[in-house]
């Protein structure tokens, strides 16, 4: 890994830090979606992946946190016809009503 690629790498993991900081403590919910939108728009620029744990925290919608009970809702799917053993979880987030599915192995 390369200097430039570490320090982007630490640039994205402050920004999602101090997004969640401030959500969760100080309550400054705009302020945290434009942390995540730059830590985005970082990730992109450098052609950078950000880790599936993290991008499963982060509405696609509106660059929100999903926190659940704070900003998303989550539902429990019933398993589908092709696939009953999958089961599946459903998160939606209270500001924009987006929509984001997980099979249940993965959260």
């Amino acid at each position: 890994m390369s200097t430039k690629s570490k320090d982007q790498h630490a640039r994205v993991s402050y920004l999602y830090q101090a997004s969640q900081l401030l959500f969760r403590n100080v309550q400054e919910p705009t302020l945290s979606r434009h942390y995540i939108s730059t830590a985005k728009d970082v990730s992109q620029k450098s052609v950078m992946r950000i880790h599936p744990d993290i991008k499963r925290t982060i509405c696609k919608g509106c660059n929100s946190l999903l926190v659940p009970g704070k900003s998303c809702s989550i539902r429990f799917e019933e398993p589908s016809r092709k696939n009953p053993s999958i089961d599946r979880v459903l998160w939606i987030c209270k500001k924009c009503a987006f929509k984001k599915r997980f099979s249940d192995k993965s959260c």
